[in-house]
């Protein structure tokens, strides 16, 4: 018979240790990405160029273009910080990805480091804190973590190891948060989506990227840090 702290032990090492969660994002190591950058609700902008990069270090660029080939906005970001600059009104945010008041002055309530995560095929924050919801008739698993704001949602296809959707709902039942991945295609041999589609507050704000370019698993020689320009006005969030 096992010990009863030996058998706490052993479940406890078990948490987060589910294969179906825990192998995503396995076949990338460094990614860079280029397509077009769309939103529509308050803001409305079409097909804007952009990048993005992403190296061993979980260090990550997004790059966002405009007209004639300005850049009109870049962001940095690494697990616990970040930098954000919009050219256009020359302004910069920088602090921690996960400041609950960067949250409320955000479009999109998306750390950064979680997008960065989602564009991987990571799950987003630690996924030990995902547990498996109801069996589901599909070839798909749904995960979710409870907490007292609300829910998270975590929808993975276990044939291909990827993220189909990830969602956050209030404690209301009121979407939040929807991140849906489409037309997936593989490169180097993984499974990647091409559009990743965005909502908030069931649509009254949403973004797309859709993505035109991907390579894995090459060198990232750029500098991916972003400085900010002395004369832009600074907001942090800690």
């Amino acid at each position: 018979m096992i010990p009863l702290l030996a058998l706490i032990v052993l479940l406890s090492n078990s948490l987060g240790s589910d294969p179906a969660i825990r192998d995503l994002g396995m076949g990338v190591k460094t990614m860079r990405v280029s397509g077009t950058f769309s939103t529509a609700g308050d803001q409305n902008l079409s097909g804007l160029p952009f990048t993005a990069l992403m190296d061993t270090n979980d260090a990550f660029r997004l790059t966002i273009g405009g007209p004639f080939g300005i850049t009109t906005a870049r962001m940095w970001a690494e697990r616990d910080t970040f930098v954000f600059v919009n050219y256009l009104m020359q302004e910069a945010h920088e602090g921690r990805p996960d400041a609950k008041s960067l949250q409320r002055v955000l479009p999109f309530p998306l750390p950064a480091s979680y997008l960065m995560a989602l564009m991987r095929g990571k799950a987003p924050g630690n996924p030990e804190r995902f547990s498996r919801s109801e069996p589901r008739t599909d070839e798909s698993v749904l995960f979710e973590y409870r907490d007292t704001s609300g829910v998270e949602y975590l929808l993975v296809d276990t044939v291909h190891s990827l993220i189909k959707q990830y969602q956050q709902k209030g404690l209301n039942g009121e979407i939040q948060l929807d991140v849906a991945f489409k037309n997936v295609g593989e490169i180097g041999g993984v499974p990647l989506p091409h559009v990743i589609e965005i909502s908030v507050q069931d649509k009254h704000q949403s973004a797309s990227f859709r993505i035109e370019h991907i390579t894995i698993n090459e060198p990232i020689q750029e500098r991916l840090i972003v400085d900010i320009p002395p004369t832009f006005v600074r907001t942090s969030y800690r």
